[in-house]
């Protein structure tokens, strides 16, 4: 079992290279390594689901793991709802998405969804260019057709065409809805997971 290969061939990142080899290690030496999935992937030939001090965790969370020691790969399974204020420097919109992915990865964020108005907006461009991330932009009449329970804001229905943004943005990037709503500094935020392979 290659743990890096393993990752790179499900599009997964590696959040600790020095862990990665001691597991390579361990195996090589016959010692058990673990294995975990929070998204239900079967464990590799080489792995243990048994008790072992370090192991491999495909998770999308920070924090605590099944393992004393544990090497988390993260999918590419989140995907970020945003909306803001004409004009919202890039500083804001990174702190409000700090603030929605509390206790979650960041190397999980697949991408980041709006409306259409704010396809051209400096800050959030700024903030998908600098983390690397694409931006998929919708109608008003597309997040409209957004399945689901929202939080709506008549003000935002006022000036956007529709009742809430981030929530229905991130629905129609392939998402249901983890962490709904937050607003800071003019920035609203919502969180949705997306299937993986």
């Amino acid at each position: 079992f290659a743990v890096d290969v393993w990752a790179r061939e499900r599009g997964m990142a590696i959040t600790d290279r020095v862990l990665a080899k001691e597991g390579s290690a361990a195996l090589l030496e016959g010692r058990p390594v673990g294995f975990a999935s929070d998204f239900g992937h079967p464990c590799p030939e080489g792995l243990t689901t048994g008790p072992a001090e370090l192991g491999v965790w495909i998770t999308d969370r920070t924090g605590e793991g099944p393992f004393p020691r544990a090497l988390r790969l993260v999918p590419r399974s989140l995907i970020l709802g945003i909306g803001c204020r004409r004009g919202t420097p890039e500083a804001a919109i990174a702190a409000a998405a700090d603030a929605a992915l509390a206790g979650l990865a960041p190397e999980a964020v697949a991408g980041v969804a709006t409306i259409d108005l704010k396809k051209d907006e400096s800050g959030l461009l700024a903030f998908c260019d600098a983390h690397d991330l694409p931006l998929a932009v919708f109608s008003a009449e597309e997040l409209a057709q957004a399945e689901g329970r929202f939080t709506l804001s008549a003000f935002v229905a006022h000036i956007t065409g529709v009742d809430n943004v981030c929530e229905r943005a991130a629905v129609c990037a392939g998402g249901t809805i983890l962490m709904p709503k937050r607003a800071k500094n003019g920035v609203t935020t919502a969180v949705a997971g997306r299937k993986i392979l």
